[in-house]
């Protein structure tokens, strides 16, 4: 028995696709040219002055200059409606009450209908955990304010310790790391990350190994005859881990 493709050299298909969305990340950071590190090994310079430099030659094919004129961001009209509070009962329960029926159990393994069975004890346990957590987080964040206020704020003592030498040297290598510890070091990173507060992503190092040894073992070698690091390389991040 024929359809509605009677009569006709086209024949009607039904089918159910399933598409499976692979993540590419496609970086092309072209080819970098090693020309600029020829001049680097002739003339002498500091290792802020070498930093600056390597930080300019990366910026070219990075397409990264800094803007000449930077856009003027004009502040917000209206500010934002953000509520720190924790939310009430009221609100938990009609958001309960929105969910849809017949879904996939979450991560915790509760499904809506659960969740939807009894909506005022529903609401209460969630406004426990909500107004736990959010006094948790205050508890937290107030005594870190106390405790780095009183480790930064306090006054040197009347009388330092008198700290005697060691007795023994430690094991310090004090000779700057060889070319093939720091290309070890390098072929390393990982792609595909953040670039760092240099703005310099892994792949550009990468890209040229043994220019970029050449640049690293001669700020390295400077740093070890003047004793005197970067004022980047002191600079660090305080970031929260979950």
């Amino acid at each position: 028995m024929r359809g509605v493709d009677a009569g006709t050299d086209h024949h009607l298909v039904l089918a159910k696709l399933r598409l499976r969305l692979n993540r590419h990340v496609n970086v092309n950071y072209g080819k970098f040219s090693s020309q600029p590190f020829t001049r680097y090994k002739q003339e002498e310079r500091t290792p802020e002055e070498q930093l600056v430099r390597w930080k300019e030659h990366f910026e070219q094919p990075l397409n990264r200059p800094p803007p000449e004129n930077p856009p003027d961001i004009l502040p917000a009209r209206n500010d934002l409606l953000i509520n720190p509070e924790p939310r009430s009962k009221e609100e938990i329960a009609k958001a309960t009450q929105a969910l849809e029926s017949n879904k996939a159990a979450g991560p915790d393994l509760i499904p809506p209908e659960a969740l939807k069975a009894d909506i005022p004890t529903t609401a209460n346990i969630l406004y426990g955990l909500f107004v736990n957590t959010w006094e948790q987080e205050q508890e937290q964040l107030a005594r870190w304010k106390e405790h780095f206020e009183q480790l930064l704020n306090r006054l040197s003592p009347e009388n330092p310790p008198d700290i005697l030498p060691a007795r023994n040297d430690l094991p310090i290598h004090p000779e700057p790391p060889s070319k093939e510890e720091t290309a070890k070091t390098i072929n390393a990173l990982k792609s595909n990350k953040a670039a760092g507060p240099d703005l310099i992503p892994p792949e550009a190092p990468k890209a040229d190994i043994p220019t970029t040894v050449d640049i690293l073992y001669g700020v390295f070698e400077n740093i070890c005859e003047q004793e005197k690091v970067p004022c980047e390389w002191k600079e660090g991040h305080l970031i929260k881990l979950p």
